[in-house]
Protein backbone atom coordinates (compact mmCIF):
# COMPACT_ATOMS: atom_id res chain seq x y z
CA UNK A 1 0.00 0.00 0.00
CA UNK A 2 1.89 3.37 -0.95
CA UNK A 3 2.56 5.95 1.78
CA UNK A 4 0.44 8.83 1.68
CA UNK A 5 1.64 11.70 3.07
CA UNK A 6 -1.03 14.59 4.63
CA UNK A 7 0.02 17.79 3.91
CA UNK A 8 -2.01 19.64 6.28
CA UNK A 9 -1.95 23.42 6.89
CA UNK A 10 -0.69 24.61 10.13
CA UNK A 11 -2.39 26.25 12.47
CA UNK A 12 -3.18 29.84 12.10
CA UNK A 13 -1.28 32.30 14.54
CA UNK A 14 -3.06 35.19 15.69
CA UNK A 15 -0.87 38.31 15.28
CA UNK A 16 0.57 39.81 18.71
CA UNK A 17 -1.24 42.35 19.92
CA UNK A 18 0.89 45.68 19.40
CA UNK A 19 2.35 47.69 22.13
CA UNK A 20 0.45 50.91 23.04
CA UNK A 21 2.32 53.99 24.25
CA UNK A 22 1.44 55.01 27.97
CA UNK A 23 -0.64 58.28 25.97
CA UNK A 24 -2.80 55.88 23.47
CA UNK A 25 -3.38 53.72 26.61
CA UNK A 26 -4.70 56.80 28.04
CA UNK A 27 -6.73 57.91 25.27
CA UNK A 28 -7.99 54.20 25.12
CA UNK A 29 -9.84 54.86 28.63
CA UNK A 30 -10.95 58.10 28.13
CA UNK A 31 -8.45 60.00 29.52
CA UNK A 32 -7.30 61.72 26.63
CA UNK A 33 -8.70 62.77 23.14
CA UNK A 34 -7.08 60.39 20.68
CA UNK A 35 -4.83 61.63 17.86
CA UNK A 36 -6.48 61.92 14.68
CA UNK A 37 -4.73 62.62 10.97
CA UNK A 38 -7.65 64.38 9.30
CA UNK A 39 -10.95 65.57 10.84
CA UNK A 40 -14.07 64.15 9.96
CA UNK A 41 -16.53 66.46 7.39
CA UNK A 42 -18.77 67.06 9.79
CA UNK A 43 -16.55 68.57 12.33
CA UNK A 44 -14.12 70.27 9.82
CA UNK A 45 -12.70 73.91 11.30
CA UNK A 46 -15.14 77.12 10.72
CA UNK A 47 -14.15 79.32 8.39
CA UNK A 48 -13.69 82.59 8.81
CA UNK A 49 -13.98 84.86 5.45
CA UNK A 50 -13.50 81.72 3.13
CA UNK A 51 -10.76 80.84 5.30
CA UNK A 52 -10.22 78.15 7.79
CA UNK A 53 -9.46 78.93 11.67
CA UNK A 54 -6.25 77.86 12.58
CA UNK A 55 -6.78 78.98 16.26
CA UNK A 56 -6.79 75.44 17.54
CA UNK A 57 -5.92 71.71 17.17
CA UNK A 58 -7.96 68.80 15.55
CA UNK A 59 -10.32 67.92 18.18
CA UNK A 60 -11.46 71.38 19.41
CA UNK A 61 -13.78 74.07 17.88
CA UNK A 62 -13.46 77.95 18.79
CA UNK A 63 -16.52 79.66 17.55
CA UNK A 64 -17.35 83.71 17.68
CA UNK A 65 -21.40 84.97 17.44
CA UNK A 66 -20.40 85.00 13.31
CA UNK A 67 -19.93 81.08 13.50
CA UNK A 68 -22.94 80.08 15.64
CA UNK A 69 -23.16 78.80 18.86
CA UNK A 70 -21.50 75.32 18.18
CA UNK A 71 -18.37 74.99 20.73
CA UNK A 72 -16.02 71.90 21.21
CA UNK A 73 -14.22 71.94 24.47
CA UNK A 74 -11.06 70.10 25.24
CA UNK A 75 -11.37 66.34 24.32
CA UNK A 76 -15.35 66.53 23.51
CA UNK A 77 -15.13 66.12 19.72
CA UNK A 78 -13.71 62.73 20.28
CA UNK A 79 -16.02 61.56 22.90
CA UNK A 80 -18.39 62.54 19.82
CA UNK A 81 -16.76 59.79 17.90
CA UNK A 82 -16.38 57.18 20.08
CA UNK A 83 -20.02 57.25 21.24
CA UNK A 84 -21.20 57.26 17.77
CA UNK A 85 -22.65 61.18 17.89
CA UNK A 86 -24.32 60.97 21.09
CA UNK A 87 -22.82 64.16 21.66
CA UNK A 88 -23.89 66.84 18.66
CA UNK A 89 -21.89 69.00 16.93
CA UNK A 90 -25.25 71.27 16.98
CA UNK A 91 -25.95 71.15 20.18
CA UNK A 92 -25.67 74.16 22.25
CA UNK A 93 -22.67 75.07 24.93
CA UNK A 94 -25.16 75.52 27.86
CA UNK A 95 -27.16 71.51 26.78
CA UNK A 96 -23.25 70.28 26.97
CA UNK A 97 -22.77 71.57 30.84
CA UNK A 98 -19.95 74.37 29.40
CA UNK A 99 -21.75 77.88 28.48
CA UNK A 100 -18.77 79.87 29.83
CA UNK A 101 -17.70 82.65 26.67
CA UNK A 102 -14.27 83.68 28.19
CA UNK A 103 -12.52 86.45 28.10
CA UNK A 104 -11.88 87.53 25.03
CA UNK A 105 -7.57 88.66 25.03
CA UNK A 106 -7.00 91.22 21.91
CA UNK A 107 -8.66 92.94 19.24
CA UNK A 108 -11.05 91.45 17.55
CA UNK A 109 -11.52 92.96 13.80
CA UNK A 110 -12.66 96.01 12.39
CA UNK A 111 -15.00 98.74 14.89
CA UNK A 112 -17.81 98.11 12.23
CA UNK A 113 -18.07 94.60 13.38
CA UNK A 114 -16.42 92.99 9.90
CA UNK A 115 -14.43 89.76 10.74
CA UNK A 116 -11.40 91.47 9.98
CA UNK A 117 -9.48 89.14 12.91
CA UNK A 118 -10.28 86.45 15.12
CA UNK A 119 -11.45 86.99 19.07
CA UNK A 120 -8.74 84.72 20.77
CA UNK A 121 -10.81 83.71 23.95
CA UNK A 122 -8.96 83.21 26.76
CA UNK A 123 -10.17 80.73 29.84
CA UNK A 124 -7.79 80.91 32.77
CA UNK A 125 -7.73 78.05 35.78
CA UNK A 126 -6.12 77.79 38.71
CA UNK A 127 -4.58 74.53 40.16
CA UNK A 128 -3.51 73.19 43.37
CA UNK A 129 -0.37 71.27 43.67
CA UNK A 130 1.84 68.92 45.90
CA UNK A 131 4.82 67.37 45.01
CA UNK A 132 8.36 65.79 46.46
CA UNK A 133 10.95 68.31 45.47
CA UNK A 134 14.06 66.04 46.37
CA UNK A 135 14.79 65.14 42.38
CA UNK A 136 13.66 68.66 40.85
CA UNK A 137 15.45 71.80 40.38
CA UNK A 138 12.70 73.68 42.13
CA UNK A 139 10.03 74.96 40.37
CA UNK A 140 10.70 77.54 37.47
CA UNK A 141 12.14 75.64 34.61
CA UNK A 142 15.03 75.37 33.36
CA UNK A 143 16.61 74.11 30.24
CA UNK A 144 17.95 70.36 30.52
CA UNK A 145 16.93 69.97 34.02
CA UNK A 146 14.14 68.48 35.77
CA UNK A 147 11.68 71.27 37.39
CA UNK A 148 8.31 71.10 38.60
CA UNK A 149 7.18 74.02 36.29
CA UNK A 150 8.43 71.79 33.24
CA UNK A 151 6.60 68.64 33.98
CA UNK A 152 3.01 70.54 35.15
CA UNK A 153 4.01 72.06 31.60
CA UNK A 154 4.71 69.04 29.83
CA UNK A 155 1.24 67.39 31.55
CA UNK A 156 -0.68 70.10 30.11
CA UNK A 157 0.44 70.43 26.66
CA UNK A 158 -0.17 66.20 26.33
CA UNK A 159 -3.60 67.34 27.31
CA UNK A 160 -5.07 70.47 25.93
CA UNK A 161 -2.49 70.68 23.07
CA UNK A 162 -1.52 73.75 23.70
CA UNK A 163 1.86 75.27 23.56
CA UNK A 164 4.04 76.35 26.28
CA UNK A 165 3.57 80.07 25.45
CA UNK A 166 -0.20 79.56 24.99
CA UNK A 167 -0.78 78.14 28.33
CA UNK A 168 1.47 80.64 30.52
CA UNK A 169 1.62 78.83 33.44
CA UNK A 170 2.66 80.51 36.62
CA UNK A 171 3.48 79.53 39.95
CA UNK A 172 2.61 81.52 43.33
CA UNK A 173 5.73 80.87 44.61
CA UNK A 174 9.74 79.81 42.49
CA UNK A 175 10.10 76.63 45.74
CA UNK A 176 14.35 76.41 45.12
CA UNK A 177 15.84 72.73 44.77
CA UNK A 178 14.99 70.13 47.05
CA UNK A 179 11.88 72.21 48.47
CA UNK A 180 8.49 70.27 48.95
CA UNK A 181 5.14 71.67 48.73
CA UNK A 182 1.79 70.50 49.64
CA UNK A 183 -0.39 73.78 48.52
CA UNK A 184 1.58 75.48 45.66
CA UNK A 185 -1.05 77.15 43.56
CA UNK A 186 -0.41 78.08 40.38
CA UNK A 187 -2.81 79.27 37.10
CA UNK A 188 -2.61 78.93 33.55
CA UNK A 189 -4.47 79.59 30.29
CA UNK A 190 -6.73 77.85 27.34
CA UNK A 191 -7.72 78.72 24.02
CA UNK A 192 -10.88 76.49 24.12
CA UNK A 193 -13.12 75.81 27.58
CA UNK A 194 -12.54 72.53 29.50
CA UNK A 195 -15.73 71.15 30.27
CA UNK A 196 -14.97 68.12 32.58
CA UNK A 197 -12.37 69.18 35.18
CA UNK A 198 -12.62 66.08 37.05
CA UNK A 199 -11.17 63.86 33.68
CA UNK A 200 -8.71 66.58 33.50
CA UNK A 201 -8.08 66.14 36.96
CA UNK A 202 -7.55 62.38 36.40
CA UNK A 203 -5.24 62.61 33.24
CA UNK A 204 -3.16 65.14 34.68
CA UNK A 205 -1.97 63.23 37.59
CA UNK A 206 -1.89 59.72 35.52
CA UNK A 207 0.65 62.05 32.97
CA UNK A 208 2.67 63.62 35.84
CA UNK A 209 5.54 61.97 37.35
CA UNK A 210 4.75 60.61 41.19
CA UNK A 211 6.36 63.00 43.00
CA UNK A 212 4.00 65.37 41.64
CA UNK A 213 -0.03 65.46 42.23
CA UNK A 214 -2.46 67.94 41.60
CA UNK A 215 -5.03 68.42 44.81
CA UNK A 216 -7.21 70.71 42.61
CA UNK A 217 -8.87 72.32 39.56
CA UNK A 218 -11.09 75.63 39.06
CA UNK A 219 -11.94 77.63 36.87
CA UNK A 220 -11.01 81.36 37.74
CA UNK A 221 -11.89 85.25 36.33
CA UNK A 222 -9.34 86.53 34.00
CA UNK A 223 -7.73 89.22 36.65
CA UNK A 224 -6.52 86.12 38.84
CA UNK A 225 -2.97 86.32 39.07
CA UNK A 226 -0.89 83.31 41.48
CA UNK A 227 1.86 84.86 42.36
CA UNK A 228 0.43 88.57 42.28
CA UNK A 229 -2.59 88.28 44.64
CA UNK A 230 -1.71 86.27 47.47
CA UNK A 231 -2.65 87.93 50.54
CA UNK A 232 -0.73 84.98 52.84
CA UNK A 233 1.57 82.00 52.89
CA UNK A 234 1.98 79.10 55.49
CA UNK A 235 5.65 77.34 55.37
CA UNK A 236 6.32 74.48 57.56
CA UNK A 237 10.11 73.54 58.26
CA UNK A 238 10.43 70.15 60.08
CA UNK A 239 13.93 68.93 61.70
CA UNK A 240 14.57 65.79 63.38
CA UNK A 241 17.20 66.02 66.56
CA UNK A 242 18.40 63.05 67.02
CA UNK A 243 22.14 61.25 66.23
CA UNK A 244 21.53 59.26 63.44
CA UNK A 245 19.24 59.88 60.58
CA UNK A 246 15.19 59.36 60.20
CA UNK A 247 15.32 55.13 59.14
CA UNK A 248 12.55 55.64 56.53
CA UNK A 249 14.16 57.13 53.22
CA UNK A 250 11.26 59.92 52.33
CA UNK A 251 11.59 60.94 56.01
CA UNK A 252 15.46 61.61 55.33
CA UNK A 253 14.58 63.55 52.81
CA UNK A 254 11.47 65.70 54.14
CA UNK A 255 13.53 66.71 57.21
CA UNK A 256 16.51 68.31 58.24
CA UNK A 257 18.76 65.56 60.63
CA UNK A 258 19.88 67.77 63.26
CA UNK A 259 23.12 65.55 65.12
CA UNK A 260 25.10 68.37 66.15
CA UNK A 261 23.63 68.81 69.66
CA UNK A 262 20.71 68.75 71.68
CA UNK A 263 18.27 71.44 71.03
CA UNK A 264 16.52 73.46 73.62
CA UNK A 265 12.85 73.80 72.20
CA UNK A 266 12.02 76.57 74.94
CA UNK A 267 15.09 79.30 73.47
CA UNK A 268 14.07 78.42 69.84
CA UNK A 269 10.34 79.23 70.47
CA UNK A 270 11.37 82.65 72.26
CA UNK A 271 13.60 83.68 69.07
CA UNK A 272 10.58 82.76 67.20
CA UNK A 273 8.21 84.99 68.90
CA UNK A 274 10.78 88.09 68.06
CA UNK A 275 9.91 87.66 64.51
CA UNK A 276 6.17 88.15 64.75
CA UNK A 277 4.73 91.67 63.45
CA UNK A 278 5.75 93.57 60.69
CA UNK A 279 9.75 94.66 60.52
CA UNK A 280 12.59 94.98 58.11
CA UNK A 281 13.97 91.57 56.97
CA UNK A 282 16.80 92.67 54.99
CA UNK A 283 19.67 90.83 57.25
CA UNK A 284 17.54 87.65 56.18
CA UNK A 285 17.17 88.28 52.46
CA UNK A 286 19.34 88.43 49.30
CA UNK A 287 21.30 91.63 49.20
CA UNK A 288 20.12 92.89 45.68
CA UNK A 289 16.77 91.80 45.82
CA UNK A 290 16.27 93.51 49.65
CA UNK A 291 17.44 96.53 47.64
CA UNK A 292 15.33 96.34 45.06
CA UNK A 293 11.88 95.18 45.95
CA UNK A 294 12.19 96.54 49.93
CA UNK A 295 12.40 93.74 52.88
CA UNK A 296 9.95 95.04 54.84
CA UNK A 297 7.31 92.30 55.63
CA UNK A 298 5.01 91.20 58.14
CA UNK A 299 5.02 87.65 60.54
CA UNK A 300 1.74 86.82 61.81
CA UNK A 301 2.64 83.52 63.36
CA UNK A 302 5.56 81.81 63.82
CA UNK A 303 5.87 79.13 66.37
CA UNK A 304 7.25 75.19 67.00
CA UNK A 305 4.85 72.51 67.24
CA UNK A 306 6.28 68.43 68.20
CA UNK A 307 5.28 66.09 65.62
CA UNK A 308 3.99 62.37 66.75
CA UNK A 309 6.41 60.52 64.62
CA UNK A 310 5.79 56.20 63.68
CA UNK A 311 7.16 53.87 65.56
CA UNK A 312 10.32 53.78 63.17
CA UNK A 313 11.29 57.07 64.81
CA UNK A 314 12.59 55.54 67.72
CA UNK A 315 10.23 57.25 69.96
CA UNK A 316 10.15 55.30 73.51
CA UNK A 317 7.05 55.08 75.56
CA UNK A 318 7.04 59.02 77.24
CA UNK A 319 9.70 60.28 75.17
CA UNK A 320 8.63 63.10 73.27
CA UNK A 321 9.27 62.65 69.60
CA UNK A 322 12.85 63.94 68.26
CA UNK A 323 10.60 65.54 64.95
CA UNK A 324 9.34 68.69 65.76
CA UNK A 325 8.49 71.86 63.03
CA UNK A 326 8.76 75.66 62.52
CA UNK A 327 5.79 76.83 61.17
CA UNK A 328 5.53 80.40 59.82
CA UNK A 329 2.68 82.62 58.20
CA UNK A 330 3.29 85.82 56.94
CA UNK A 331 1.75 88.27 53.92
CA UNK A 332 4.97 87.61 52.42
CA UNK A 333 8.06 86.15 52.08
CA UNK A 334 11.81 87.14 50.47
CA UNK A 335 14.22 84.54 49.08
CA UNK A 336 15.17 82.06 51.82
CA UNK A 337 14.24 83.86 54.47
CA UNK A 338 12.29 81.20 55.91
CA UNK A 339 15.59 78.84 55.98
CA UNK A 340 17.66 82.15 57.17
CA UNK A 341 15.24 82.51 60.12
CA UNK A 342 15.47 78.64 60.68
CA UNK A 343 19.41 78.61 61.15
CA UNK A 344 19.42 81.09 62.90
CA UNK A 345 17.04 79.61 65.59
CA UNK A 346 19.06 76.46 65.55
CA UNK A 347 22.08 77.96 66.51
CA UNK A 348 19.77 79.58 69.41
CA UNK A 349 18.15 76.02 70.13
CA UNK A 350 21.95 74.45 70.64
CA UNK A 351 22.88 77.55 72.70
CA UNK A 352 25.68 78.99 70.51
CA UNK A 353 23.22 82.37 70.20
CA UNK A 354 21.32 83.91 73.04
CA UNK A 355 17.57 84.52 71.29
CA UNK A 356 18.01 88.38 71.86
CA UNK A 357 20.38 88.11 68.90
CA UNK A 358 17.38 88.03 66.56
CA UNK A 359 16.16 91.54 67.44
CA UNK A 360 19.73 92.67 67.24
CA UNK A 361 20.14 91.68 63.40
CA UNK A 362 16.70 92.97 62.78
CA UNK A 363 17.51 96.02 63.43
CA UNK A 364 20.80 95.64 61.52
CA UNK A 365 19.35 94.84 57.96
CA UNK A 366 23.02 93.53 57.10
CA UNK A 367 22.64 90.51 55.60
CA UNK A 368 26.52 90.02 56.30
CA UNK A 369 26.26 89.91 60.06
CA UNK A 370 23.78 86.98 59.79
CA UNK A 371 26.64 85.49 57.58
CA UNK A 372 28.98 85.52 60.22
CA UNK A 373 26.89 83.88 62.91
CA UNK A 374 24.54 81.40 61.31
CA UNK A 375 24.27 79.45 58.02
CA UNK A 376 21.24 79.18 55.44
CA UNK A 377 18.91 76.02 56.64
CA UNK A 378 19.35 73.25 54.22
CA UNK A 379 16.08 73.03 51.54
CA UNK A 380 14.85 69.58 52.43
CA UNK A 381 13.24 70.26 55.53
CA UNK A 382 11.36 73.52 53.75
CA UNK A 383 7.47 72.86 52.49
CA UNK A 384 5.23 75.51 51.46
CA UNK A 385 2.13 74.60 53.23
CA UNK A 386 -0.78 76.82 52.33
CA UNK A 387 -1.07 80.36 49.88
CA UNK A 388 -3.87 82.57 50.92
CA UNK A 389 -5.98 84.81 48.47
CA UNK A 390 -9.04 87.31 48.71
CA UNK A 391 -12.59 85.52 48.34
CA UNK A 392 -13.05 87.85 45.53
CA UNK A 393 -10.46 86.82 43.27
CA UNK A 394 -11.84 82.91 42.98
CA UNK A 395 -15.28 83.62 42.16
CA UNK A 396 -16.03 81.09 39.46
CA UNK A 397 -16.45 83.29 35.84
CA UNK A 398 -20.58 82.86 34.72
CA UNK A 399 -20.70 79.49 33.19
CA UNK A 400 -18.10 78.34 33.98
CA UNK A 401 -17.61 74.07 34.78
CA UNK A 402 -17.60 73.48 38.37
CA UNK A 403 -14.49 72.79 40.03
CA UNK A 404 -12.65 69.51 40.48
CA UNK A 405 -11.40 68.42 44.25
CA UNK A 406 -10.07 66.16 46.18
CA UNK A 407 -10.98 64.86 49.15
CA UNK A 408 -8.87 66.39 51.37
CA UNK A 409 -10.45 69.91 49.86
CA UNK A 410 -13.36 71.35 51.98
Amino acid sequence: MPLVLSLASPPAISPKRPLLSRRSRLAANGYLPRRTAEPTPELAAPKVGGVPWRGGVAGRIMTSAAWGSERWCVGEREAHRRTGGRIAASAGVEERGCGWEGDVEGKCGSSNGDAGGICAARFKYMMVLAYDGTDFYGWQRQAHRPTVQGAVEAALGTYTKESRDALAVLGASRTDAGVHAWGQVAHFTTTSPICDLPRMHRALNALLPPAIRVRSLRPVPRSFHARLLPVGKCYHYSVLNCRVPHLLPHRRATVLSYTRGLLDRGRMAEGARLFVGRRDFGAFANACEAKEKGAVREITRFELVGETDCWLGAVDPGEPSPVFRFEVEGTGFLYRQVRNMVGLLLQIGVGALPPAIVTDLLLSGDRRQLARVAATAKAQGLALMRVDYPPSALVAPPGSPPPSLSYFEP
